[in-house]
């Protein structure tokens, strides 16, 4: 199984600052080999204890968070992408570089059921959706 992150497992800003370069090069670098393009516009990266761990640092970095209490909700959040034993874990990229492809595409995409499928040569797999939130982006803005 694996282990939650904790908030020992998140350096202090000014910590982080200083191994930002080497561990973000790193990083990037062991994403590169968790990535799966599915088509032109989208990407898989599978997650990992690194992949979240990362991603936590940087949120605290961008906004400068430096109380536990507020680390430990972004841990909660974070923490529920760390894949379980015969589990998967990614995280969908859908990569609009413009105004307009956000404003045709992702209209399309709200209308839908909310299901995810994974289909290779030999299986495939549904995922039950999950709890609908509202969009964090809109269309009509």
């Amino acid at each position: 199984m694996t282990e939650a992150l904790t908030v020992a497992d998140i350096l202090d800003l000014r910590a982080y600052e200083r191994v930002r370069e080497q561990y973000r090069t790193a990083v990037i670098a062991r994403k590169r080999l968790r990535r799966v393009a599915l088509g032109p516009i989208m990407t898989l990266v599978f997650e990992s204890v690194d992949t979240v761990r990362f991603q936590v640092q940087e949120m605290a970095r961008v906004e400068k968070i430096l109380s536990d209490e507020a680390i430990q909700v972004e841990l909660d959040i974070y923490n529920r992408l760390l894949p379980q034993v015969g589990e998967l874990s990614a995280t969908l990229f859908i990569e609009l570089t413009s105004d307009g492809s956000m404003r045709s595409g992702c209209p399309s995409w709200w209308g839908s059921s909310g299901r995810s499928a994974w289909r290779s040569a030999t299986t495939s797999c549904r995922a039950p959706p999950r709890r609908r939130t509202p969009p964090l982006w809109s269309a009509t803005r």
